[in-house]
């Protein structure tokens, strides 16, 4: 029997003239270094390009557009809408806070959905009701509401004149009567 080989070698490549041979590393090749380099490169190229796109996607360094009328859409249409199911909900693209599109008195109103008072409780179409309910299941009606400005008409050349528009600068309070 043959005695134990040392530590680090093994018999894996022995030679009939060599029966142990030394199993240690190797400094990479050349070729090696050139392929390593490329592969870093590469991916470091591939993420300044996904960088730039998500960069362009997302607007840049543009800011928040400034609030201005918002179209909402045609005014038969809309009230048809509002006829068939109730009132339609539109979050604000400025990044405020929604309203609901309704109908009183036969014309559209953009109804707010924070209450006046400063409270942090928002009204919501409730169907089964047919009004609208803030978080204590209070209800409101139409007329109990405030209401951002809403125009009907063509704002510009070209614009359908029953075009639909409103006004997240003008809060009004409900009406009185």
């Amino acid at each position: 029997m043959a005695p134990p080989a040392p530590r680090g070698f093994t018999g894996l490549g022995a030679t009939p003239g060599n029966h142990m041979v030394d199993n240690g590393s190797m400094p990479p090749s050349r070729s090696d270094r050139q392929i390593i380099i490329f592969a870093t490169v590469l991916v470091l190229v591939a993420g300044l390009v996904v960088a730039g796109l998500i960069f362009v996607v997302t607007g840049g360094t543009k800011d928040t557009p400034k609030a201005a009328p918002l179209f909402l859409g045609l005014e038969p249409e809309l009230s048809a809408k509002i006829d068939e199911g109730g009132p339609l909900y539109f979050a604000n693209p400025f990044g405020g806070k929604g309203f609901w599109l309704d109908v009183e008195n036969n014309k559209l109103v953009a109804v707010a959905i924070d209450l006046p008072k400063g409270s942090n409780c928002l009204v919501k179409w409730r169907d089964t009701r047919k009004a609208y309910e803030d978080c204590y299941e209070n209800k409101f009606q139409v007329d109990s509401l405030d209401r951002y400005a809403v125009s009907v008409g063509p704002v510009g050349k070209g614009s359908p004149k029953d075009s639909v528009y409103v006004d997240f600068r003008v809060r009004t309070p409900p009406p009185t009567e």
